[in-house]
Parts: structure tokens; C-alpha cells; sequence
């Protein structure tokens, strides 16, 4: 849908720009994060970047790096489903969030919830260890629903951590 003119236009012009690509059987290797010349914030999942890597058994970090580097990002957060995410930063470094839930009904819309909550956390400048444990909060709740039957709503998250800190 978006043509490398109009990616270049939204790339140069975005204040913040957060891109989360998805491969499907519509797209599988052409919907890749490497057709961006740049992002703050990129969310992607394991498999969508060893895709656009052509890197299918490698260590995951180096991936990542090799990613974070080329896009010029404030921050990377890679899904990896019941392993959790796995995000980097300059600041930060290597993060690993652990999944937050057992339960499991339907991974759809798991990593768009995540992508949905963690992009405002790092446009505001939120500590990278509390947005990767956000969007995990997120997921978690995501997946304990079909599809997406319905919204992630601010008091479920809050009560979810509120369960979990205790």
C-alpha cells in the first residue's frame, strides 16, 4: 500500500514516527521493517525480523542491533509470544520482559496491543524497563480474549499490575 515515495515522505516529516510491519500471506517479504529508512520506536516480532534479515537461525541480539543501528530508533521491541519481548535501547541496553500469562485463548491482536500502549510510553520518554513491562501487560491481557472481541481498557491494566505486584 505505501510506495517507497510515500514512505520517504513520512519518514522525513513524522515528529515521531513508530512503525510496527507484519508479515502475512498477503505480504510474506514484502512488508518488511528494511523498506523504512528510519523510525523512533520499532515493534516487530521475531519471525518478521529474521524475515527481513534473511536470518533464520542466528542469535536474535544481533538482529536487533543490526536493525536498531539501521533505523536510527530511540528503541526496539521485539515479540517473541510465550518468551516474552526482547527490546534495546542505546540507554538501556538489552531488556527481556517475560510473557505475563499462561493463559493463552488467541495470540491475534497480542503484538497490536503491545505495539498500541508501548509507542505513547516511549514518545513520552517512559523508562524502557516499565514500557516493555507495560506492553507485556498488554499482551497478556490480549490473548486472554478471541481475536479482538474486545478493547484493552485502562482498568483492566491497572488491576492486572495491581495482581501482579502483590
Amino acid at each position: 500500500m505505501l510506495t517507497q515515495k510515500l514512505i520517504k515522505l513520512i519518514c522525513s516529516k513524522a515528529n515521531f514516527l513508530a512503525i510496527n510491519v507484519q508479515a502475512n500471506s498477503s505480504n510474506y517479504g514484502f512488508n518488511t521493517i528494511t523498506k523504512y529508512p528510519k523510525a523512533d520506536f520499532v515493534c516487530i516480532d521475531e519471525q518478521e525480523i529474521r524475515l527481513a534479515l534473511h536470518d533464520k537461525y542466528n542469535s536474535l541480539q544481533p538482529l536487533i542491533h543490526t536493525v536498531y543501528k539501521k533505523m536510527k530508533c530511540k528503541m526496539i521491541i521485539v515479540t517473541r509470544g510465550s518468551e516474552g519481548t526482547i527490546s534495546y535501547s542505546k540507554n538501556h541496553g538489552f531488556i527481556e520482559s517475560p510473557a505475563l500469562t499462561q493463559k493463552v485463548v488467541d495470540r491475534v491482536g497480542a503484538g497490536d496491543s503491545l505495539f498500541a500502549i508501548t509507542a505513547p510510553c516511549v514518545y513520552s520518554g517512559m523508562n524502557d524497563d516499565l514500557t516493555s513491562f507495560i506492553g507485556n501487560v498488554a499482551g497478556a491481557l490480549q490473548v486472554q480474549t478471541i481475536g479482538n472481541k474486545k478493547s484493552i481498557e485502562l482498568i483492566h491494566l491497572t488491576k492486572f499490575i495491581t495482581r501482579l505486584l502483590k
